[in-house]
């Protein structure tokens, strides 16, 4: 690699860690309905790969909140597409690829200024009406999956709605 192109690749890393830096603090939790079917029939392992899919959503859907801002999400509901790891543990019998169920997740999202002051608050819930219309990917967390962009679509559009004024300077 030549001298010029590392050094064009530094500045972009630090371009990217200066975004990161400036990112909006986003903490995922679980309602007590929802964190006592993770423990007691999903299993707490799931909560790992949630919490990711929120993360990185909310990551995109904060490109308008100043730095020190925060976003909580909560799943306020959950349920699998397909069948957990610990579910199909559980019964050997079950078939994994053609069980499929009623899956989705009602979510919430509070945003606060770095003076914790509540800028906006958006909720949305996903579950197909129907078998047939939920996802077709093996996923089990795959209709939440799709409840979780809703959540990002609706945060990012109240983000962006936000008059400059309600946005204090960092």
């Amino acid at each position: 690699m030549s001298a010029s192109l590392r050094v064009i690749f530094r500045i972009a890393l630090l371009g990217i860690a200066g975004v990161a830096m400036a990112a909006p603090a986003v903490t995922v939790s679980f309602a007590p309905p929802v964190a006592r079917a993770l423990a007691a029939v999903y299993g707490n392992e799931e909560r790992a790969p949630l919490a990711e899919a929120v993360l990185q959503t909310m990551r995109r859907a904060a490109a308008h909140l100043p730095p020190g801002s925060s976003i909580q999400v909560t799943f306020d509901e959950l349920a699998p597409t397909r069948l957990t790891r610990r579910q199909l543990d559980a019964d050997p019998s079950i078939d994994p690829v053609r069980s499929k169920l009623l899956g989705g997740a009602g979510l919430r999202a509070v945003v606060r200024d770095p003076h914790d002051r509540v800028l906006t608050q958006v909720a949305y819930r996903y579950f197909p009406p129907t078998l047939h219309q939920g996802s077709l990917q093996r996923d089990s967390w795959a209709d939440a999956r799709l409840a979780i962009e809703g959540l990002g679509s609706r945060l990012s559009a109240a983000c962006a709605a936000l008059p400059r004024a309600a946005i204090p300077p960092g």
